[in-house]
């Protein structure tokens, strides 16, 4: 889950969807991503991502880790890292 974002950053020419990303989520690499713009945290996100039958994302590739970077460079996302204690 992502925190609302206000405007959309220009991005530079779009991959094609992978076949079989549903609808809404756009492919890289061998996954696919889906922005959500309510705020919550990294709980909340995780909790939302299974109630949809996914998880918090996780940067297998330079590839996806330049996605994330662009497409989340003006907000703050959760990824499926986390911190604990």
């Amino acid at each position: 889950a992502a925190q609302k974002r206000l405007s959309c950053p220009p991005c530079p020419t779009a991959a094609p969807p992978l076949p079989g990303c549903p609808k809404d989520e756009i492919g890289v690499g061998t996954q696919c991503f889906y922005f959500v713009e309510d705020a919550a945290d990294w709980d909340g996100g995780q909790r939302f991502c299974l109630s949809h039958g996914a998880q918090l994302a996780t940067v297998g590739s330079p590839q996806e880790l330049g996605f994330v970077l662009r497409y989340g460079s003006s907000v703050h996302y959760w990824i499926g890292l986390r911190r604990e204690g």
